[in-house]
Formats: C-alpha cells, structure tokens, sequence
C-alpha cells in the first residue's frame, strides 16, 4: 500500500510531507498507480520549488519522498495550500477509481 502522511504545525500551518511505498497491483514498471502517485508528488515538490520558490529539505529516492518546508512558507501559505489541495484532490480521485490503494493520513 502507498502512504502519504502530512503534517501541520499546531498553527494549522502545513510542514512537511512523506509518501512511501508501492501498490502490489501490478510487477514495477507496469503499475499505473504507482505511476500516478509519483507524478503528482513529483508535480507538488517541483511546483513548491520552481513556481513558489520554497527551498524544501529532505530526501528523494525511488518510491519514497519525504520533504520540509521553510518556516517563510507561512507567509505564502493560501498559495502552499492550493497546491496542497490539488495533490489531494488527485491522491483521493485515484483511492475512488481504484479501491482505497493510499492510505492519507493528516495529522498535528
């Protein structure tokens, strides 16, 4: 199963972000969920990279992205928001198609 975990400062502020695993429906290299995953997490930290110019800290590896985000991300938070909203719009849109596949949890 594929886990994406995201936390909140206790300001409701969004931090940091994690997605791991692989979904066992289909031999690597085959699988479209996990294809899909990857490309909208890997959208989601470019986008906070090249378009809002966040400098994020953490690592990439195959089937695994864990990242921070700067405390200056506060003050451009409407636009780490709406990015935010569109990975989890398109996170759950995969969960209905296909059954549940990622787990998302949020938390403080």
């Amino acid at each position: 199963m594929i886990k994406a975990s995201f936390l909140y400062d206790s300001q409701g502020f969004f931090t940091s972000y994690e997605i791991s695993g692989h979904d066992a429906s289909a031999k690597n290299g085959h699988n479209i969920i996990c294809a899909a995953v990857s490309a909208l997490a890997l959208t989601f930290t470019q986008s906070l990279i090249e378009i809002l110019k966040l400098p994020l800290s953490g690592k990439i590896e195959k089937g695994f992205i864990s990242l921070s985000l700067p405390l200056e991300a506060r003050k451009i938070s409407k636009e780490v928001d709406l990015l935010l909203k569109s990975l989890m719009l398109g996170l759950r849109s995969i969960n209905k198609q296909y059954g549940n596949v990622i787990q998302i949890i949020e938390r403080n």
